[in-house]
């Protein structure tokens, strides 16, 4: 059996690579290859733009923090996926950080404790930093 019309939902999430409209012409243009004249909608929803927090303080403070207590250089990237701070980087600066994990979003999803209790010190004393300045 043939449906007379099928609907389908996506949902992309996107770096500072692509804009929403070049995302969506992307899409597009693949739509238009595959559809081969079979008329289509696209409706698209933007969420929330990606950001980039430029380096300033509050970061290099970061950096340095975590450098101190684990011996790790902190990286600055997009590499952690998507996050609310892309609804909140319009109201307030930015920087998000966390334990790397392996097991993320999985069933059974953990981290090791002494992974927990190194986070938790850098926590502190990011804090204790930021508001004694």
């Amino acid at each position: 059996m043939i449906p007379a019309w099928v609907r389908a939902r996506a949902n992309i999430r996107f770096n500072d690579h692509w804009t929403h409209a070049r995302l969506e012409q992307h899409v597009r243009s693949h739509l238009d290859k595959a559809a081969q004249n079979v008329p289509y909608t696209l409706e698209t929803f933007p969420n929330g733009e990606w950001f980039l927090t430029k380096p300033n303080q509050f970061v290099t403070m970061v950096q340095d923090v975590v450098r101190t207590i684990s011996g790790g250089e902190a990286k600055l990237s997009t590499d952690g996926g998507t996050s609310d701070g892309r609804f909140i980087h319009r109201y307030a600066p930015v920087l998000e950080f966390g334990p790397l994990n392996t097991s993320i979003h999985q069933i059974d999803e953990h981290i090791a404790l002494a992974d927990l209790t190194a986070l938790t010190e850098i926590y502190r004393t990011i804090l204790e930093r930021y508001f004694s300045a």
